[in-house]
């Protein structure tokens, strides 16, 4: 069983293994208790709101991700965290994010998940400390 225990800085000698084009945050991993890297985060905070920038997860389907938002609120002092959803097929994030409590912000241009999806939208959620 998968347990956060910390994040921390990237390591000098790790690479990234994953395409994403990174904005102004600085890489962050999540660790276990061994050291082994669970995922990656790009964050900044500003007065006890995290903006995450992005979040990913190794191995899916453990509840490391559901672990790391918990241990984030925690370890930071959270009152809430800030984001975007990617929308793709299947719509995971979105329906991690919902799972958590997220509200979403669908503008003035969508109502749902599914109309997002197929004008091609990113939805903003924020997911407030319970």
């Amino acid at each position: 069983m998968y347990a956060v225990a910390d994040i921390v800085d990237v390591p000098d000698t790790h690479i990234i293994q994953m395409n994403y084009q990174q904005g102004s945050c600085k890489p962050k991993v999540i660790i276990d208790r061994e050291h082994n890297i669970l995922g990656y985060l790009f964050f900044e905070i500003k007065s006890k709101v995290m903006f995450l920038e992005m979040i990913e997860i190794i191995e899916k389907e453990h509840g490391i991700g559901t672990q790391t938002i918990q241990f984030l609120f925690e370890k930071f002092e959270l009152e809430e965290i800030r984001g975007t959803v990617l929308i793709e097929e299947g719509f995971r994030p979105y329906y991690f994010w919902e799972s958590l409590g997220a509200e979403f912000d669908f503008d003035d241009y969508v109502e749902s998940i599914e109309e997002a999806y197929a004008e091609g939208l990113n939805i903003n959620f924020e997911l407030k400390v319970t």
